[in-house]
């Protein structure tokens, strides 16, 4: 149960990340 919370909180950070050098590369 915790790990499977711990899985959902990275998948949603590295979704953030992503999101983050999408939105660089555009704006370069």
């Amino acid at each position: 149960m915790r790990t499977g919370h711990l899985g959902l909180a990275l998948i949603s950070c590295k979704h953030r990340i992503q999101t983050f050098f999408v939105i660089s590369f555009f704006q370069h």
